[in-house]
């Protein structure tokens, strides 16, 4: 259930993030001094981020996060137990790191 969550968790976030992007980019289309500010409030995302920590627990919502802010910034390279890895998939960082948390 905890990979799955996580997944759920991964997917939601990137379609959030999309969605944003789409608006804001429409905004600026209008008129390049537009910034769209998000479409939820922080309280809300806190709230989301929260319920997913009890859930899941603080280290694999670090670990999810930084999957996130990787995968944005195409690249993924951790230390795992001292060995340098690649990761390209959500299925790598589960099987490196996430499944015996």
């Amino acid at each position: 259930m905890k990979k799955q969550l996580c997944e759920r968790y991964i997917a939601v976030m990137n379609d959030s993030r999309a969605k944003e992007e789409a608006l804001e980019e429409a905004l600026q289309a209008i008129n390049p001094d537009n910034y769209f500010m998000g479409l939820v409030p922080d309280y809300f995302t806190e709230l989301f981020n929260d319920m997913f920590i009890m859930l899941v627990g603080e280290p694999t919502y670090d670990w999810v996060t930084w999957w996130l802010y990787e995968t944005d910034q195409a690249s993924g390279i951790i230390l795992v137990n001292e060995v340098r890895m690649e990761i390209t998939s959500f299925e790598e960082l589960w099987d490196a790191v996430l499944k015996d948390e």
